[in-house]
């Protein structure tokens, strides 16, 4: 694996891992390009994050399976490249990651790749969702492409660590006939034992559509802009759209069901943009214990989505213009039915309604209101 800072173990720390798979062995799998955008974003991301509750990092770990080796910046500005998400390397990471997550305050999980759900051949056994890896392997019967089961994954999560954990798998689930049945393993030898935690475990929810991965030079839609479609969505969830005010009021802090909430929203709006993303799903959020929805990261200047709806459910003809506290426009997306913005926390913002009829403008109505929260609906007139 590549460590993009030296590790520290401590109470304190938080310890991130990347696996991101854009290249196969076995041409059945198709590239994906994008996704090694999306991890480079994500690394990133975390290194120059502010955890919250006066944590620290304690390791940033990433694998990335692409084209061309993908070279990333270390904690002292030296050049990294990164090391291929194969089998064995991330079998290691995963165990690694675990281990310091014993010791630490929290552990996140970030996999992006390809994923099938494949059916055993007796009769009642449960499907199995898989995880694929880069190598293919060999197991004395059969040359097949290598992969972790999910659900072994989490299982031996829980009981190794007692830690909260935020593991995001993007990765299709679409179910396989019994051609492609097999056996996927554990990163763990042993997976039994008691359960000392749940992890909350992240999925794309796609009713049988395969998830999306955009080129690293395709502009889909808004602030999609190439990369992994629900990774994408978790980023900016994190980064930007995801927070709530602390108790206190002392900042303003990123928890689980605000990523959960900001994620889905996101990708809402950019299926609303784009027709090359219908019915790619939402955001389903499964397990996870209900005591540990902490604060994850303190954002500077988080920002809401909002939603203005007219009194006629149309646009044609009006526009919306919104005054913020200090005097600054913003002007929204105009979505047919509705008007969509991204406005940074704030008291006292006024969105005027105004009708526009042969080259004049007109004062329909106005509406004032905060923004204090990942998303917000407001009639305006």
């Amino acid at each position: 694996m590549t460590a993009l800072m030296t590790p520290r173990v401590a109470s304190n720390a938080g310890h991130i891992l990347i696996i991101s798979v854009g290249r196969y062995e076995d041409n059945a799998h198709e590239p994906l390009p994008g996704a090694r955008l999306t991890a480079a974003r994500l690394a990133e991301f975390w290194q120059s994050s502010t955890l919250s509750d006066g944590r620290s990092l304690g390791s940033l770990e990433i694998l990335v399976s692409c084209d061309q080796p993908l070279t990333l910046a270390g904690d002292r500005g030296a050049a990294v490249i990164v090391e291929p998400a194969k089998y064995a390397a991330v079998k290691r990471a995963i165990q690694d990651w675990a281990a310091r997550c014993k010791d630490g305050s929290f552990g996140i999980l970030h996999w992006i790749g390809h994923g099938e759900t494949l059916q055993r051949a007796e009769e009642y056994a449960p499907r199995a969702p898989v995880l694929y890896t880069e190598d293919m392997l060999d197991d004395g019967f059969r040359r097949s492409q290598s992969g972790f089961e999910l659900d072994r994954i989490v299982n031996g999560l829980q009981r190794r660590v007692r830690a909260p954990l935020l593991c995001f798998f993007d990765a299709c689930q679409i179910v396989q006939g019994l051609n492609r049945e097999g056996s996927y393993p554990s990163p763990w030898d042993i997976t039994e034992g008691l359960v000392l935690s749940r992890p909350a475990v992240f999925l794309p929810d796609l009713h049988e559509q395969r998830t999306y991965c955009a080129r690293p030079d395709q502009d889909v839609c808004g602030d999609f802009t190439g990369g992994a479609l629900f990774s994408e969505a978790v980023r900016l969830a994190l980064s930007r759209f995801g927070a709530r005010r602390a108790v206190d009021d002392s900042c303003y802090a990123v928890h689980r069901d605000g990523i959960h909430q900001a994620a889905a929203k996101r990708i809402d709006r950019w299926i609303s943009r784009s027709r090359e993303l219908e019915g790619r799903g939402k955001v389903r959020l499964s397990q996870g214990d209900i005591e540990y929805d902490w604060p994850i990261v303190d954002l500077a200047q988080p920002h809401g989505m909002i939603k203005l709806k007219p009194p006629s459910d149309r646009t044609a003809n009006h526009r919306c213009p919104i005054t913020g506290p200090t005097g600054a426009t913003y002007h929204g997306h105009d979505a047919a039915t509705c008007w969509e913005a991204d406005l940074p926390y704030d008291r006292d913002y006024r969105a005027e309604l105004m009708r526009d009829r042969w080259g004049s403008s007109k004062q329909i109505a106005t509406r004032d209101f905060d923004v204090d929260d990942v998303y917000r609906e407001y009639g305006v007139g």
